[in-house]
């Protein structure tokens, strides 16, 4: 699927999704008479702009064939790890682990990289290769961030040079920086939505700009269906994401997210397993993954289904299980932790899951007993950020649900900056010393709007 959007002297004559899964071809119907500039767009893939002949009454008119190349923030190149479901979150100062096909060309630079809107924010990183790791393409290295490394979702970049490897290799928001690691996590989640083509894909992307909103700490999501647009669909998110895919998959989900098990350490404390398969099959894996995090104090499992065995959810003390299929009350508790599910009620909702000393203390909409937060899909975002300039900004809650600690991020010129509603989190400069980013946080009250203004000092 793509969107279409026909213009005519800057001006938007219509905008409408077109198919073109058997055919490979797309149509739309246009008034004759006028030639007309069409952008076609599709989440996960580089937009392209193309013009009409002048359109003849009662004709198919058709223009050349066009290609959308991948967005670059979605292909991932030559990197076993860190990846896509499988991110490196840490705070500045410490080290991970990436490996890479490096195979026989020497390592010239290592650097992450992110960028938002103009401004570019990158580091260069100090590494030491793990010669005894190396196996004929492959090598491992132990990668240190530097004690200045602002907080943000980066891409890991690798040049080498030499040999039969000469290019750069690169991991797409391989790498999460934290200014620390949460006590009390806030998961935002959703499942199930269907995201096979354009139009659901743009569902998705709403709700990831809302997450950010929230400032939620991670994002899971359960049985989803085709990662290319899924991929765009999330690529802009401030947070480590885990996806899983179900019974509607879209054959070819493992090269952009990898294998259907695996997990995600969040500091000292807390790992969220992702486990893809229904769990009938073998759960040696599963037992063998959650025994690596056993002295972590909150387990987490985002899973296909919930009906896990009670034994391993006991036994490992998993605090929550998240799953977008199956029968059953969607919120309950499992076994002796007891272990909290939060199942997918339906695909037009999302739900925010906060926990308090280890535990899941709520995961509904607005005190509701079961209710997640709703969210029509030709709904406009009920919480969103509208700009009237680089510095001004209104933020519109329509739920009946307030939320603390949210985040509003600004991209402004290089300088100080208070601000007239909450505070400023943090003001990070560009590479090029010409802008700043900087992030306000605030309590956003249910049913508001708040105007926010950024004062240059």
């Amino acid at each position: 699927d793509v969107r279409i959007i026909v213009s005519r002297e800057g001006k938007t004559v219509r905008s409408t999704i077109g198919r073109n899964w058997l055919t490979g071809q797309a149509s739309i119907s246009l008034p004759a008479g006028q030639a007309y500039d069409l952008r076609i767009e599709a989440i996960g893939w580089n937009s392209r702009i193309t013009k009409t002949p002048i359109i003849v009454a009662g004709k198919s008119n058709i223009i050349p064939p066009v290609y959308l190349y991948r967005d670059s923030k979605t292909v991932q190149y030559r990197f076993r790890y860190p990846k896509l479901n499988n991110q490196a979150v840490r705070t500045s100062g410490e080290q991970f682990t990436a490996r890479f096909l490096g195979f026989d060309a020497d390592i010239k630079e290592v650097r992450i990289q992110r960028q938002i809107a103009k401004a570019t924010f990158s580091r260069v990183l100090p590494f030491k290769e793990d010669i005894q790791e190396a196996f004929y393409y492959d090598r491992q290295i132990e990668i240190s961030l530097p004690a200045n490394t602002p907080p943000g979702v980066y891409d890991l970049e690798i040049d080498t040079v030499g040999g039969s490897r000469t290019g750069t290799c690169r991991s797409p928001s391989a790498v999460v920086v934290t200014n620390k690691y949460p006590n009390n996590p806030k998961f935002l989640t959703f499942g199930h939505l269907d995201t096979s083509g354009q139009y659901q894909a743009e569902y998705l992307q709403r709700i990831a700009t809302m997450a950010n909103i929230i400032g939620a700490d991670m994002l899971l999501a359960s049985n989803c269906v085709n990662p290319a647009y899924i991929s765009g669909a999330l690529s802009n998110l401030n947070m480590p994401h885990v996806v899983n895919f179900g019974n509607h998959q879209v054959y070819g989900h493992h090269r952009w997210y990898g294998p259907d098990l695996g997990s995600v350490t969040y500091g000292p404390n807390l790992v969220v397993l992702n486990y893809g398969l229904p769990w009938h099959e073998s759960i040696e894996p599963v037992f063998a993954e959650l025994q690596k995090h056993h002295t972590k104090n909150i387990k987490v499992i985002n899973a296909f289904e919930h009906n896990a065995p009670i034994s391993l959810l006991d036994k490992f003390k998993v605090a929550l299980i998240h799953d977008a299929h199956g029968p059953g009350d969607k919120l309950m508790k499992m076994g002796q932790t007891p272990t909290q599910r939060v199942g997918k009620s339906n695909s037009v909702s999302f739900r925010l899951v906060e926990f308090e000393n280890g535990q899941v203390v709520s995961a509904t909409y607005h005190n509701h007993p079961t209710a997640p937060i709703p969210f029509g899909r030709e709904q406009q975002s009920p919480l969103r950020v509208e700009r009237s300039s680089s510095t001004s900004a209104t933020v519109t809650n329509e739920f009946d649900q307030s939320f603390e600690n949210a985040q509003i991020t600004f991209v402004v010129p290089n300088a100080k900056y208070t601000t007239t509603t909450g505070r400023v989190k943090s003001i990070v400069i560009s590479d090029d010393d010409t802008l700043a980013e900087v992030i306000v946080t605030m309590n956003i009250k249910s049913n508001s709007k708040t105007n926010i203004n950024l004062i240059r000092q």
